[in-house]
């Protein structure tokens, strides 16, 4: 089956209407590098920017903003086990920093499969 017929199956089954682009990739550190990538090339990112990253995430995703081409300053937004991995308020607080320029977070999250509620998101 070509990657064509792949698509009109398995959009043939959503409810998505409208038009979007794709842009299929290796695996989630792929998706992730690229996206850094293009921030960086595009000038939305610079070297010693501040981006935050909620956390726990995939230890790779928290290696990419330190490799030398992006250099960037990370802030650690930290989700709560106690409160079933959601973000308390005064970690989201952290996002108020005016030098924070992105952030980067995984839904359902890695490693710990947990859904942000509503409220957190």
């Amino acid at each position: 089956m070509n990657s064509d017929a792949i698509l009109v199956t398995f959009f043939a089954l959503q409810s998505a209407s409208g038009e979007f682009d794709l842009f299929a990739v290796e695996g989630g550190t792929a998706a992730m590098t690229y996206i850094f990538n293009s921030l960086h090339i595009n000038g939305l990112l610079s070297k010693g920017d501040t981006i935050a990253l909620g956390l726990p995430i995939f230890t790779p995703y928290m290696e990419i903003p330190h490799l030398s081409e992006y250099g960037l300053n990370i802030i650690n937004v930290n989700a709560d086990k106690d409160q079933n991995w959601q973000f308390p308020t005064h970690e989201l607080d952290k996002l108020r920093d005016s030098k924070v320029k992105a952030f980067f977070l995984v839904n359902p999250t890695n490693p710990t499969s947990v859904k942000l509620n509503d409220e957190s998101v």
